[in-house]
């Protein structure tokens, strides 16, 4: 399958891609999307800063208020896997020309943060 996601913030639940053995064994992604930032930002002074960028138009950023905090959210997009009887997370970043296999049962849990740009 290959798929293009708008952004605006979607992202995927935790979930397995394969719960009912059809007959699919692995997933496959390979990211295509140049300079990618997964990070979410927290950081009061460069959170301003950019706020300021954002407002005027210089920064195609997308930023979200909650109370008096301002998160500024890059791109996001952050891939979670949760290894069946590990008490790990595997973070990845969707890099360009990063290629990940891994099993398509229920071993490997896994979900998409939220993204802000086409991917």
């Amino acid at each position: 399958m290959v798929a293009c996601y708008p952004g605006n913030g979607t992202g995927y639940v935790r979930h397995v891609d394969n719960p009912n053995g059809d007959g699919r064994c692995i997933t496959c992604i390979y990211y295509l999307n140049k300079n990618w930032d997964a990070k979410v930002c927290r950081d009061p002074a460069f959170t301003l800063t950019v706020t300021s960028l954002v407002r005027r138009r210089v920064f195609p950023y997308s930023f979200l208020l909650f109370g008096f905090d301002l998160f500024v959210q890059v791109n996001g997009g952050l891939l979670q896997i949760f290894p069946e009887g590990r008490n790990v997370v595997a973070n990845i970043e969707p890099l360009f020309d990063r290629l990940l296999i891994f099993w398509s049962d229920r071993r490997n849990p896994h979900e998409v943060k939220q993204a802000f740009a086409t991917r």
